[in-house]
């Protein structure tokens, strides 16, 4: 498993992905790039997917409700094995994302 970081895979989720309806996962099978395994926890993943309402600036300072808009960002997600039905690693130099949260093959 320690081979599949920097990797780019397929992820069958339990559930049909609802449990990461929140996080724009919510797929019966997600691909994406590995980016650490934690043997007995789960699978970290990137996410350039994700929808995010900021409710504070740069600075930090309060962003009026009326002035919040969603935004895409990237974030990383913990998916724990309980909720992995199956992960395919693809090895072959063409299996690359050739757009944000698809993979070429």
């Amino acid at each position: 498993m320690e081979n599949w970081v920097g990797k780019k895979a397929c992820i069958l989720l339990e559930n049909d992905g609802k449990d990461f309806e929140k996080w724009n996962m919510n797929h019966a099978e997600i691909s994406t790039e590995i980016l650490a395994v934690e043997e007995h926890v789960g699978i970290w993943v990137a996410n350039n997917t994700l929808e995010f309402t900021f409710k504070i600036n740069k600075e930090g300072n309060p962003i009026p409700e009326q002035e919040q808009r969603s935004e895409k960002s990237s974030a990383k997600v913990l998916i724990p094995w309980r909720f992995i039905k199956g992960v395919l690693v693809l090895d072959d130099e063409r299996a690359r994302v050739i757009k944000s949260g698809t993979i070429g093959f």
